[in-house]
């Protein structure tokens, strides 16, 4: 009785598809669900059906796995696994690696432009827990938002940023943003230029470039205080950086002596 049940399902759902849509694309995950109302995720199937994977032909499981061969669910389900499993493809940790099997990033950026508009990508509530991923760069921010606009101007509104209303000062060590020693103009340990050097996109998440011009620059009023390392002026990498990208050094150096790298105007 099972196994009738099971082949008239499969032959309504093969059917049942192109009658209502009129496409010709096929995908035996969305024909089965299709023909079960009582199977989970009907909204989603029916933004797949509309979607361009669904007008391609990329079937549910080139996503999130199964066998897409045959109608007996438990072999269909093989190997599924939910979303919220650290190793399911659709993981939000993993989407970056199975969307990047078949799409470039500007293929993704395409839709889910943080700019803009997120399209279904993060959970709910993410706001809230987003500072653990982006400390681990999965998924990587960058990919979406811009780090000297969206994030700084999110954490500005959130009263984080230096530039917005906030409870934080450096007058009051208990209300203190970052812990004691972490950036003096007089000396000290000056802590902040070792999680600098580790992952500057953490500082530029709440301070824009012309704070750390404050100091390292050679501005008029800057202390001159230099990120680089011993050994960096006419180094190999200064040279590189210099050639790729000239305006980069000349946002802290202004004359050309102070460039160096063989630099000559043009």
């Amino acid at each position: 009785m099972r196994r009738l049940k099971m082949i008239i399902v499969a032959t309504a759902a093969m059917l049942l598809p192109a009658a209502a849509s009129g496409q010709s694309y096929r995908s035996t995950c969305a024909d089965c669900h299709f023909a079960r109302p009582e199977a989970p995720a009907q909204d989603h199937l029916f933004n797949w059906e509309h979607s361009l994977h669904g007008r391609n032909n990329v079937g549910c499981e080139k996503c999130h796995g199964g066998n897409a061969s045959t109608f007996e669910q438990l072999q269909a389900h093989a190997g599924l696994l939910t979303a919220d499993a650290v190793k399911s493809p659709v993981n939000r940790r993993n989407l970056p690696a199975t969307c990047g099997a078949c799409h470039d990033r500007a293929e993704c950026v395409a839709c889910h432009q943080g700019v803009t508009k997120p399209v279904d990508f993060h959970p709910g509530n993410y706001v809230l827990a987003h500072a653990v991923d982006a400390r681990r760069g999965t998924p990587d921010c960058s990919a979406c938002h811009r780090a000297q606009s969206f994030c700084v101007g999110c954490h500005e509104r959130s009263g984080v940023g230096r530039r917005a209303i906030t409870d934080y000062n450096t007058v009051d060590p208990e209300r203190a943003f970052h812990p004691a020693g972490w950036a003096s103009a007089t000396g000290g340990p000056n802590r902040h230029a070792l999680e600098a050097r580790r992952s500057i996109a953490s500082c530029a998440s709440c301070h824009r470039d012309d704070e750390c011009l404050e100091c390292h620059s050679a501005q008029p009023g800057s202390i001159r205080a230099s990120p680089h390392p011993r050994g960096w002026r006419n180094s190999a990498r200064c040279r590189a950086l210099d050639r790729g990208n000239r305006r980069m050094c000349l946002r802290c150096h202004v004359t050309q002596d102070e460039v160096g790298c063989d630099w000559r105007a043009m």
